[in-house]
């Protein structure tokens, strides 16, 4: 939701609980990461971190993602939507 919490940034609701099942369903279905744990993110979230710094805004800019897996709870409230990853590629390295 653009601009709804602070003038000029983005706002993505999602439960916590949910949220984390989503980041291991990825895990799991992508095929390069294994099972997800504590240190798999960890592992995740420096990776990502290394990325942004060299690529900065650009890192993820093919990949558009409406994270609706569980369905939306707001504004729409359609317990029957379903998520999106548009922009993958077949690259299976960890990068991807």
């Amino acid at each position: 939701y653009y601009g709804a919490a602070l003038p000029g940034l983005w706002l993505s609701e999602g439960g916590q609980s949910a949220t984390g099942a989503l980041l291991d369903h990825i895990i799991r279905w992508h095929g390069a990461g294994g099972e997800p744990d504590t240190a798999m993110h960890a592992r995740i979230a420096r990776r990502v971190a290394e990325l942004r710094a060299v690529e900065g805004e650009n890192l993820a800019a093919r990949l558009h993602v409406l994270p609706d897996f569980h369905g939306n709870r707001s504004p729409l409230a359609d317990p029957h939507a379903v998520g999106v990853i548009s922009g993958l590629t077949l690259d299976s390295s960890f990068d991807s």
